[in-house]
C-alpha cells in the first residue's frame, strides 16, 4: 500500500470495495478492488479471484478493462485497474438512449466479447454495470469475476438474475451463447429501459420462469418487426444454439446484422466515429471514507497461490 494514495471511495459489492487511487510510481489515477479474504475462504471461491486475475492481466484489448498490478497482504487482495472517469454505462442508458448511441454502445461490446472469445474465455456476467465509459466516451468491459476459460461447456448452475441465460440455470452445462443471451436483454434495457420478461417488481420465480419461457414483453407502440426488434428475438433464443453469434457463423453474423448495418466496426477500432454523451464526471467520496480491513484473522498468503 506504500505506492498508492486513495483519492477516494467509489462503491462496495458483495465481495469488494472499490477505491479511487493515485498509483504513485507513475502518478496515474487508478482503480483499487480490495477483496477481503474472509470472503473466499472455499477452495471455489479462491480459484474464482486468481482466474479473474489472470485472464485480465492477459487481456490486451481497447474494449477491456486494462489491469496493471494485483497484491495481497494478510488480510485482502488487492487489484489496480484502470480508472473510468464517467463510472459504468447504467448512468448513461436511463431512461433510454437514442437508436445510434445505442449501437455504437452495441457494438463495443460485440468487440469486446469477440476479444474475448478469440481467448477462449466467456465472460458470464454482462450487465450495464459491467461496461465503463471512458474520456473519449468509448466503453470498455471490465469485472471478470465470473469470468472463465471454456473450451466447449462449463457446468457451474447459477442462481436467477436479470441477465442470466436460461441454460446457466441448470447443471446442464452452458458455453459462450450465455453472453449473446445477455447481449440481448442489454439492448432491450437500452431501448425501453425495462426487462424483457418481467416488470421492475418481480418476484424471483417469475424471472426463473420469465428466462425459461423465453417470451419477450414489448412495451406498447414497439414495432416488432423492425430491425432492432429482430435482433433482440435473434439474441434471446432459449435454445444456446439458435442464438444469433452462437452458430458456426459466429460473431460475423452478428456484426452484419442489418440494424448495425450503419456502424463501421473498423472505424469504432480505430477510434475515429465521435461520441455525442453527456459525460458527467464519477465523484468519489472523500478518502477519508477508505476503512482499513479491521484486526481479524489473518489468511495464510500460501491459501492463494497464483495470487
Amino acid at each position: 500500500m506504500s505506492n498508492i494514495r486513495i483519492l477516494g471511495y467509489l462503491s462496495t459489492g458483495s465481495y469488494a470495495s472499490i477505491f479511487k487511487i493515485i498509483h504513485l510510481p507513475n502518478r496515474q489515477k487508478r482503480v483499487l478492488k480490495v477483496l477481503p479474504k474472509e470472503k473466499f475462504r472455499t477452495d471455489y471461491k479462491k480459484q474464482r479471484v486468481v482466474l479473474e486475475k489472470l485472464i485480465q492481466f492477459a487481456a490486451q484489448s481497447q474494449f477491456v478493462v486494462a489491469m496493471y498490478f494485483a497484491f495481497e497482504d494478510h488480510l485482502n487482495l488487492y487489484l489496480g485497474m484502470e480508472y473510468a472517469k464517467y463510472g459504468d454505462l447504467s448512468r448513461f442508458v436511463r431512461p433510454v438512449v437514442t437508436e445510434r448511441l445505442a449501437k455504437l454502445f452495441l457494438a463495443q461490446m460485440i468487440l469486446a466479447i469477440e476479444y474475448l472469445h478469440r481467448c477462449q474465455v466467456v465472460h458470464r456476467d454482462l450487465k450495464l454495470t459491467n461496461f465503463f465509459v471512458f474520456n473519449d466516451g468509448y466503453i470498455k468491459l471490465g469485472d471478470l469475476g465470473l469470468a472463465k476459460r471454456i473450451s466447449d461447456r462449463t457446468y457451474t448452475a447459477f442462481t436467477a438474475t436479470p441477465y442470466v441465460a436460461p441454460e446457466m440455470l441448470t447443471s446442464d452445462g452452458h458455453g459462450r451463447g450465455v453472453d449473446f443471451w445477455s447481449l440481448g436483454i442489454i439492448l432491450y434495457r437500452m431501448l425501453y429501459n425495462k426487462h424483457p420478461f418481467v416488470d421492475e417488481n418481480y418476484q424471483d420465480q417469475q424471472l426463473i420462469d420469465g428466462i425459461r419461457a423465453g417470451v419477450v414483453r414489448w412495451p406498447s407502440g414497439v414495432d416488432r418487426d423492425s430491425a432492432a426488434a429482430e435482433l433482440i428475438k435473434s439474441l434471446l433464443k432459449t435454445r444456446a444454439a439458435a442464438r444469433l453469434g452462437n452458430s458456426r457463423l459466429g460473431l460475423a453474423q452478428l456484426k452484419r446484422h442489418k440494424w448495425l448495418a450503419e456502424i463501421s466496426f473498423q472505424r469504432l477500432v480505430r477510434k475515429e466515429i465521435r461520441f455525442e454523451v453527456n459525460l458527467t464526471s464519477v465523484r468519489a467520496r472523500r478518502a477519508g471514507d477508505f476503512r482499513p480491513a479491521p484486526a481479524g484473522q489473518a489468511y495464510d498468503e500460501e491459501e492463494f497461490r497464483g495470487f
